[in-house]
Protein backbone atom coordinates (compact mmCIF):
# COMPACT_ATOMS: atom_id res chain seq x y z
CA UNK A 1 0.00 0.00 0.00
CA UNK A 2 2.83 2.36 0.81
CA UNK A 3 4.21 2.01 -2.70
CA UNK A 4 0.84 3.01 -4.22
CA UNK A 5 0.75 6.44 -2.52
CA UNK A 6 2.95 8.19 -5.13
CA UNK A 7 0.63 7.01 -7.93
CA UNK A 8 -2.44 8.29 -6.07
CA UNK A 9 -0.75 11.64 -5.48
CA UNK A 10 0.13 11.95 -9.18
CA UNK A 11 -3.46 11.14 -10.20
CA UNK A 12 -4.85 13.68 -7.73
CA UNK A 13 -2.40 16.30 -9.00
CA UNK A 14 -3.48 15.73 -12.61
CA UNK A 15 -7.15 15.96 -11.65
CA UNK A 16 -6.56 19.18 -9.71
CA UNK A 17 -4.63 20.66 -12.65
CA UNK A 18 -7.45 19.72 -15.03
CA UNK A 19 -10.12 21.35 -12.84
CA UNK A 20 -7.93 24.45 -12.39
CA UNK A 21 -7.57 24.90 -16.17
CA UNK A 22 -11.29 24.31 -16.65
CA UNK A 23 -12.10 26.91 -13.97
CA UNK A 24 -9.79 29.50 -15.60
CA UNK A 25 -11.44 28.96 -18.98
CA UNK A 26 -14.86 29.58 -17.45
CA UNK A 27 -13.66 32.81 -15.87
CA UNK A 28 -12.18 34.05 -19.14
CA UNK A 29 -15.28 33.16 -21.13
CA UNK A 30 -17.44 35.14 -18.72
CA UNK A 31 -15.23 38.23 -18.86
CA UNK A 32 -16.82 41.03 -20.87
CA UNK A 33 -14.69 41.89 -23.89
CA UNK A 34 -17.63 43.29 -25.86
CA UNK A 35 -17.75 46.74 -27.40
CA UNK A 36 -20.18 48.62 -29.59
CA UNK A 37 -19.84 48.09 -33.32
CA UNK A 38 -18.62 51.04 -35.35
CA UNK A 39 -21.41 53.20 -36.71
CA UNK A 40 -21.69 53.67 -40.49
CA UNK A 41 -23.75 56.52 -41.90
CA UNK A 42 -24.31 56.53 -45.67
CA UNK A 43 -25.00 60.07 -46.85
CA UNK A 44 -25.68 58.87 -50.40
CA UNK A 45 -26.64 55.60 -52.05
CA UNK A 46 -24.35 52.64 -51.36
CA UNK A 47 -24.56 51.52 -54.97
CA UNK A 48 -22.14 52.33 -57.80
CA UNK A 49 -23.66 52.19 -61.29
CA UNK A 50 -21.50 53.08 -64.30
CA UNK A 51 -22.54 52.81 -67.96
CA UNK A 52 -20.29 52.73 -71.01
CA UNK A 53 -21.36 56.24 -71.99
CA UNK A 54 -18.64 58.72 -71.15
CA UNK A 55 -15.00 57.80 -70.49
CA UNK A 56 -13.20 60.61 -68.63
CA UNK A 57 -9.68 61.48 -67.59
CA UNK A 58 -8.43 60.97 -64.04
CA UNK A 59 -8.30 64.74 -63.56
CA UNK A 60 -12.01 65.04 -64.27
CA UNK A 61 -12.92 61.86 -62.37
CA UNK A 62 -11.20 63.05 -59.20
CA UNK A 63 -13.31 66.21 -59.25
CA UNK A 64 -16.69 64.48 -59.51
CA UNK A 65 -19.31 65.61 -56.98
CA UNK A 66 -22.09 63.13 -57.68
CA UNK A 67 -24.09 65.15 -60.20
CA UNK A 68 -23.87 62.46 -62.89
CA UNK A 69 -24.74 59.40 -60.82
CA UNK A 70 -28.31 59.13 -62.09
CA UNK A 71 -27.07 59.01 -65.70
CA UNK A 72 -24.47 56.32 -65.00
CA UNK A 73 -21.64 58.66 -65.94
CA UNK A 74 -20.01 58.60 -62.53
CA UNK A 75 -20.17 56.78 -59.21
CA UNK A 76 -20.13 58.86 -56.05
CA UNK A 77 -20.61 57.75 -52.44
CA UNK A 78 -20.22 59.65 -49.18
CA UNK A 79 -20.19 57.92 -45.80
CA UNK A 80 -18.96 58.49 -42.28
CA UNK A 81 -17.53 56.03 -39.76
CA UNK A 82 -17.85 56.60 -36.01
CA UNK A 83 -16.13 54.66 -33.26
CA UNK A 84 -18.21 55.06 -30.06
CA UNK A 85 -15.81 52.90 -28.03
CA UNK A 86 -13.01 53.68 -25.63
CA UNK A 87 -10.65 51.44 -27.61
CA UNK A 88 -9.41 51.61 -31.21
CA UNK A 89 -11.28 49.55 -33.78
CA UNK A 90 -9.92 48.24 -37.09
CA UNK A 91 -12.11 48.34 -40.19
CA UNK A 92 -12.12 47.41 -43.88
CA UNK A 93 -13.81 49.31 -46.70
CA UNK A 94 -14.91 46.87 -49.39
CA UNK A 95 -16.38 47.27 -52.86
CA UNK A 96 -18.32 44.25 -54.12
CA UNK A 97 -19.12 43.90 -57.82
CA UNK A 98 -22.42 42.45 -59.02
CA UNK A 99 -21.34 39.53 -61.20
CA UNK A 100 -24.87 38.74 -62.35
CA UNK A 101 -24.29 41.10 -65.29
CA UNK A 102 -21.86 38.71 -66.95
CA UNK A 103 -23.21 39.32 -70.46
CA UNK A 104 -23.17 43.13 -70.19
CA UNK A 105 -20.42 43.93 -67.69
CA UNK A 106 -17.82 46.58 -68.30
CA UNK A 107 -14.36 45.10 -67.97
CA UNK A 108 -13.13 46.13 -64.49
CA UNK A 109 -9.77 47.11 -66.00
CA UNK A 110 -11.54 50.28 -67.15
CA UNK A 111 -13.24 51.16 -63.86
CA UNK A 112 -11.23 53.78 -61.96
CA UNK A 113 -11.48 53.94 -58.15
CA UNK A 114 -10.60 56.99 -56.03
CA UNK A 115 -11.00 57.09 -52.22
CA UNK A 116 -10.50 60.28 -50.20
CA UNK A 117 -11.45 61.92 -46.94
CA UNK A 118 -13.98 64.73 -46.72
CA UNK A 119 -11.30 67.27 -47.70
CA UNK A 120 -10.48 65.32 -50.89
CA UNK A 121 -7.15 64.12 -49.50
CA UNK A 122 -6.55 60.65 -50.99
CA UNK A 123 -6.16 57.61 -48.77
CA UNK A 124 -3.07 55.41 -48.96
CA UNK A 125 -3.05 53.53 -52.23
CA UNK A 126 -4.87 56.35 -54.05
CA UNK A 127 -2.34 59.15 -53.70
CA UNK A 128 -0.11 58.30 -56.66
CA UNK A 129 -0.36 59.72 -60.15
CA UNK A 130 -1.79 56.44 -61.42
CA UNK A 131 -5.33 55.95 -60.14
CA UNK A 132 -6.02 52.21 -59.61
CA UNK A 133 -8.74 50.32 -61.42
CA UNK A 134 -11.15 47.96 -59.71
CA UNK A 135 -9.25 45.04 -61.22
CA UNK A 136 -5.95 46.20 -59.68
CA UNK A 137 -7.22 46.39 -56.10
CA UNK A 138 -6.59 43.60 -53.61
CA UNK A 139 -8.95 40.62 -53.90
CA UNK A 140 -10.51 39.27 -50.69
CA UNK A 141 -9.83 35.56 -50.27
CA UNK A 142 -13.29 34.86 -48.91
CA UNK A 143 -15.03 37.11 -51.46
CA UNK A 144 -13.46 36.91 -54.93
CA UNK A 145 -16.01 39.38 -56.32
CA UNK A 146 -14.92 42.00 -53.76
CA UNK A 147 -11.97 44.35 -53.57
CA UNK A 148 -10.36 45.84 -50.48
CA UNK A 149 -10.35 49.61 -50.88
CA UNK A 150 -8.82 50.46 -47.53
CA UNK A 151 -7.91 48.97 -44.16
CA UNK A 152 -7.50 51.31 -41.22
CA UNK A 153 -8.16 52.09 -37.56
CA UNK A 154 -10.57 54.38 -35.81
CA UNK A 155 -9.34 55.88 -32.56
CA UNK A 156 -11.72 56.05 -29.58
CA UNK A 157 -14.70 58.31 -30.40
CA UNK A 158 -13.16 59.22 -33.77
CA UNK A 159 -15.32 60.16 -36.75
CA UNK A 160 -13.99 59.70 -40.30
CA UNK A 161 -15.76 61.11 -43.35
CA UNK A 162 -15.08 59.35 -46.63
CA UNK A 163 -15.74 59.95 -50.34
CA UNK A 164 -15.59 57.31 -53.06
CA UNK A 165 -15.47 58.34 -56.72
CA UNK A 166 -15.74 55.85 -59.59
CA UNK A 167 -15.59 56.51 -63.32
CA UNK A 168 -15.02 54.96 -66.72
CA UNK A 169 -11.37 55.29 -67.75
CA UNK A 170 -10.51 57.40 -70.79
CA UNK A 171 -8.62 54.38 -72.11
CA UNK A 172 -11.99 52.73 -72.77
CA UNK A 173 -12.80 52.93 -76.47
CA UNK A 174 -16.38 53.54 -77.55
CA UNK A 175 -16.74 52.58 -81.21
CA UNK A 176 -19.82 52.80 -83.37
CA UNK A 177 -20.35 49.07 -83.03
CA UNK A 178 -19.88 48.85 -79.28
CA UNK A 179 -21.83 51.97 -78.34
CA UNK A 180 -25.08 50.40 -79.53
CA UNK A 181 -24.74 47.72 -76.86
CA UNK A 182 -24.99 49.11 -73.36
CA UNK A 183 -22.60 47.72 -70.79
CA UNK A 184 -22.64 48.42 -67.07
CA UNK A 185 -20.68 48.14 -63.85
CA UNK A 186 -22.62 47.60 -60.63
CA UNK A 187 -21.00 47.48 -57.20
CA UNK A 188 -21.88 48.05 -53.55
CA UNK A 189 -19.70 49.54 -50.85
CA UNK A 190 -19.55 47.82 -47.46
CA UNK A 191 -17.66 48.31 -44.21
CA UNK A 192 -16.57 45.62 -41.78
CA UNK A 193 -14.62 45.57 -38.52
CA UNK A 194 -13.47 41.96 -39.08
CA UNK A 195 -16.51 40.67 -37.17
CA UNK A 196 -19.42 41.68 -39.34
CA UNK A 197 -20.33 43.64 -42.48
CA UNK A 198 -22.32 46.84 -42.22
CA UNK A 199 -24.86 47.02 -44.99
CA UNK A 200 -26.61 50.08 -43.65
Amino acid sequence: MVKKYPIVIVVLFILLAFFFIFFIKILLSNKDYSYDLIQVDYKTSKIIHIKNKLPVSDKIGKSFTGEGTSDGIQGYIELSLTNPNTVSVSYDIILTEDLNLESSRINSNYIKIYLTDNNDIPFDGFNSRKIPTFHELGVLKDKPESRLLYRGYLNPEEVKNIKLRVWLSDSYSISASSSSKEKEFYAEIKVRDNRRIYEG
